[in-house]
């Protein structure tokens, strides 16, 4: 086991502060994968407690149902300060906001005018976004949330987590 005197003096010693946390990370991505072992906040060790990145902002996926299941507003991440993208290796750009998916594609650096690609990301128009401003936040409870779930979320992520897995069932009503 780490020594964390050891390691905070050490991080002290160059100016620096050293920070140890433990999170549920996001439900996005690959980790969309581990949602049926996602963690329940009870079961969280009392040890761990101290670290535990936003302990106190975590809910059981019903408290989180139960508050927004008649929620008119909308989940539409965007751009607030520094804007920050993605490149991926086949030149589509992507915003920070999640994963990789078609529907979160701006578009591709070597393909589409530089014109096209700046107006999208400075209107933040791409496919995703625009469904996000469509569908409501009660809507997506409605349809994707599970009122009896005890799965610890925190505000932000579980909202992505429902507008992604709608993003995911339109394509797949598309295909």
């Amino acid at each position: 086991m780490w020594d964390v005197k050891a390691l905070s003096g050490r991080c002290e010693a160059f100016g620096g502060v050293f920070r140890f946390f433990v999170h549920p990370g996001t439900c996005d991505g690959e980790n969309r994968k581990l949602y049926p072992i996602r963690i329940i906040k009870e079961h969280i060790p009392k040890a761990l407690i101290p670290y535990f990145l936003n302990y106190e902002e975590l809910l059981p996926e019903r408290e989180w149902c139960a508050e927004w299941k008649n929620d008119p507003s909308h989940v539409v991440p965007h751009n607030s300060g520094s804007i920050v993208l993605y490149a991926a290796n086949n030149y589509n750009l992507f915003f920070n906001f999640t994963h990789m998916r078609p529907e979160w594609r701006i578009g591709n650096m070597k393909t589409d005018p530089i014109e096209e690609l700046i107006r999208r990301v400075m209107d933040e128009d791409i496919p995703a976004l625009r469904e996000a401003r469509i569908i409501t936040l009660g809507e997506l409870v409605s349809k994707y949330g599970d009122p009896s779930s005890e799965k610890a979320f925190e505000k932000e992520d579980y909202q992505m987590y429902l507008l992604n897995t709608h993003l995911e069932k339109l394509n797949e009503n598309r295909a």
